[in-house]
């Protein structure tokens, strides 16, 4: 039940519920050995100061290409795969947190998930005399890009100021927008749904170094993407 090595699992198994045996194949104690096995991966990342990122990033990052990785690359590693599965088991912990949500890539109208891990490096408002109108994240260039929500997209391909696109349309008048992309994987009327690949970040166009540019427009007006979801029950941050 538990997704753990074998090796691991020998080393780490807890017994859930006291009964005196670790069972791999029993619920109470498959959970708190993965549970006893997170904490302690937890615990690893936060203590060592030269690592960069949220902690529980780092922590599933280690959990999928091993701490050594994250060491290596003093924070999440830029691999495909363990980029997916951050931001999928993210997603998860959002729709298991709000039993109203739906998980990635199923999600009715109104579903809203992050659309890239990493963290926040520059927030919605007033930047150098002008209005930054949205949220960048912090990114390698290659981290997966998902659909923010359930909806059309409207544009994909070069833009000024952006380098790279993507902008997508949604039920009631928004719009969400993917800027400075090293490449896109949809087309301009293709119909996308919450968590699916879109893009890939990068660095293109007037940007500072590789991150992912997030805006959300209502009826054309910016506004700031951590209240917009956290007014639809969502954390960003």
């Amino acid at each position: 039940l538990s997704d753990l090595m074998p090796a691991t699992w020998v080393t780490g198994r807890v017994d859930g519920d006291g009964d005196g045996s670790r069972d791999p194949f029993n619920p109470a104690d498959a959970i708190a050995s993965q549970a006893s096995f997170m904490c302690k991966l937890l615990a690893a990342v936060t203590g060592d100061k030269s690592l960069t990122g949220d902690p529980i990033d780092l922590a599933l990052a280690s959990y999928n290409a091993g701490v050594g990785s994250v060491q290596r690359y003093n924070g999440v590693p830029p691999y495909a795969e363990t980029q997916r599965y951050l931001v999928r088991i993210r997603n998860l912990m959002a729709a298991y947190a709000d039993p109203s949500a739906s998980a990635p890539g199923a999600g009715p109208p109104g579903t809203w998930i992050r659309p890239v891990t990493g963290p926040i490096t520059s927030p919605y408002g007033p930047r150098w005399g002008r209005l930054h109108a949205g949220i960048d994240f912090g990114a390698p260039i290659g981290t997966p890009v998902y659909a923010a929500s359930n909806g059309t997209v409207v544009a994909a391909g070069p833009a000024t100021g952006f380098g790279k696109w993507v902008k997508i349309t949604h039920p009631g008048g928004i719009d969400t927008v993917y800027g400075h992309l090293s490449r896109w994987t949809v087309t301009v009327g293709q119909a996308v749904q919450a968590g699916e690949l879109i893009a890939y970040s990068g660095n293109e166009g007037r940007s500072t170094g590789p991150h992912l540019h997030f805006e959300i427009r209502v009826k054309d007006s910016p506004v700031d993407p951590i209240a917009f979801y956290a007014a639809h029950g969502q954390a960003l941050g």
